[in-house]
This record gives structure tokens, sequence and C-alpha cells, in this order.
């Protein structure tokens, strides 16, 4: 079984208008004994939310690849809490029962769901306060933001 430590973070100006803002993501994939992996992206329009669910579903995403051949335990570490909560909470199933109306980034929630689904993923969400010193976190923050920058250089 496989064991992974996937640490995420988004980063957008929110208060630059929607219209020309830049949402970028990054998640750290750890795994004992590799090198770090890390994936990034960067979108127009879109905000900090956004951001940070698509952090959590790239990092998902490398995982639900790696599970199609075998079980794989991961621990998700994030610092949103509407993120990690919306899991340990079970708040994502009530939100899935009313078809993610009214819910922000309703697709991107699907999205994540049906990953989390995947059966030979052992997921585990923990939230770690941002800017509070950890790591990874740090590390994760600091390449959402180089990435969201690196964009909106190019706009």
């Amino acid at each position: 079984m496989r064991k992974l430590t996937i640490y995420t973070d988004g980063s957008a100006n929110n208060l630059i208008p929607l219209e020309k803002r830049v949402g970028g993501f990054a998640a750290i994939i750890l795994e004992k004994g590799k090198k770090p992996k890390s994936i990034l992206g960067a979108e127009l329009k879109t905000s900090s939310y956004r951001a940070e669910l698509m952090a959590a579903m790239s990092g998902l995403f490398k995982a639900w690849e790696w599970a199609q051949k075998e079980k794989v335990k991961v621990t998700i570490i994030s610092d949103s809490k509407v993120v990690v909560e919306a899991f340990t909470k079970e708040w994502i199933l009530d939100w899935e029962r009313y078809e993610f109306v009214g819910r922000n980034c309703g697709d991107e929630w699907r999205t994540l769901l049906e990953i989390t689904r995947e059966p030979n993923l052992i997921i585990k969400w923990e939230w770690v306060k941002g800017h509070a010193g950890v790591e990874w976190n740090e590390k994760a923050d600091k390449l959402a933001k180089q990435i969201r920058v690196e964009k909106e250089a190019t706009l």
C-alpha cells in the first residue's frame, strides 16, 4: 500500500476584479523514500476559494491515478477549513443531496467527491493553520503564489 501526505494550497488576489483575477494552486505529494512531487496550476477568473479546491483536486487526482493499480492511503493537509470540514464533518453529503444548488464551485465539489469515492483510496483530511510556520504548508503556499504571479505577468 502506498502512503502519501499531500499538502495543498491555493492563492488568488481577491482585490482584483474576477474578470482579471488569476488563481494559482499547488499540491505537494510526499512519499517516504521518494523525492517530493509538486503539481502546480493557474487559471483565469478564479477565486481563492476555487484555487483551494483545485489544489486538493489536483493532488487527489494523482493519488487516484495510482489507486487504479494499488491501494493508496492519503493524508490531505490543507489550510482551508471549508475544504477539510466539507469531508470531516460530511457537509459535502448534504450538498450532494441538494445537487450542490447554491454552492459556490458546485462542479468542483462534485468532481472532488467523485475522486474520493475510489475504493482503493483511503483518505484522511487534516486542517493546518496557514502562515504558522508548518514547513510543507509554507512551501505549498509559496508555490501557489509563485505560479499565480507568473501567470499574472503574462496578461
